[in-house]
């Protein structure tokens, strides 16, 4: 009997043990951002967009259907590197994907960034889950109101990433920022 409770015991921990290990659930493959707070937002006759507290919008340019629910949580992604802060949302439609195109507005703080520096050092990313990997969107800064603003035909996790290291920006910004042209052969360097 005693030896019938060990195996039991046993076998208990090393399932504890390897389903809390990375790679021994299959069914989690990427860790998602956790999440560090929620609104929700239930449309109304005629609406067409939201804005959260924190400034944070979305905006279908069409009407959706009355009732319909809307989720946006601030999410602390994993870091990629000291240099880039990270400001993350995660965005839900009770009925699933949009059609068409959406436009996502995310604030960002410009603190130790210069107006030339800004539109070089900030840039919108999306959370590719079946990669774990920040993938590029189409993005326009407004640094006049400090806000990123992304074009979509998804929701998902977005963020702005704001490099704060200007000798790594290459890593994280692509051309897909309009501003790339603005770019001097000094600042390409």
């Amino acid at each position: 009997m005693k030896r019938l409770i060990s195996a039991a015991l046993t076998l208990v921990m090393l399932v504890t043990i390897c389903a809390g290990m990375t790679g021994c659930n299959p069914s989690e493959k990427i860790k998602s951002p956790s999440t560090l707070e929620s609104e929700s937002f239930t449309l109304q006759e005629g609406q067409t967009a939201v804005e959260t507290d924190s400034g944070v919008m979305l905006d279908f340019g069409c009407l959706l259907e009355e009732g319909e629910k809307i989720t946006v949580e601030k999410v602390k992604p994993t870091s990629v590197d000291s240099d880039v802060e990270i400001t993350a949302y995660n965005f839900e439609l009770s009925s699933g994907q949009p059609e068409g195109a959406i436009e996502l507005t995310i604030p960002y703080d410009d603190a130790g960034l210069s107006g030339e520096d800004e539109l070089l050092s900030v840039c919108g990313k999306y959370l590719n889950e079946q990669t774990s990997q920040w993938e590029d969107v189409f993005y326009r800064v407004d640094t006049e109101a400090n806000k990123v603003h992304i074009i979509t035909d998804h929701l998902s996790t977005y963020s702005v990433f704001k490099i704060t290291n200007p000798t790594k920006r290459s890593a994280y910004i692509s051309d897909v920022n309009v501003y790339a042209a603005y770019m001097t052969t000094a600042q390409a360097e």
